[in-house]
């Protein structure tokens, strides 16, 4: 289903890849938790980020991750960074 790229939508994607990474219900994972409340190794966390540049199509560091720490900060930060770059998202 294509939608129009939204932090909405990014937010979504990255609390249920999350949920189904760590076997945990969407509603348990709080957007602003730090990603290190999670558990993730260095190595999911670029798996996550390679996972979320497929889904935008476009180039995303993992470094990012460790600037911007939660799911909220994170789509908050690559929203303004990419916002032209990513419209048109197919799910």
């Amino acid at each position: 289903m294509s939608e129009q790229f939204s932090g909405e939508n990014m937010e979504a994607w990255l609390v249920s890849y999350l949920g189904r990474m760590l076997d945990k219900k969407e509603e348990d994972i709080d957007v602003d938790a730090s990603f290190d409340t999670f558990g993730l190794e260095s190595s999911s966390i670029a798996a996550m980020t390679g996972d979320l540049s497929d889904w935008l199509g476009q180039e995303i560091d993992p470094t990012i991750v460790y600037e911007h720490p939660s799911i909220s900060s994170l789509t908050q930060q690559i929203t303004r960074l990419h916002r032209r770059e990513i419209r048109g998202v197919i799910e």
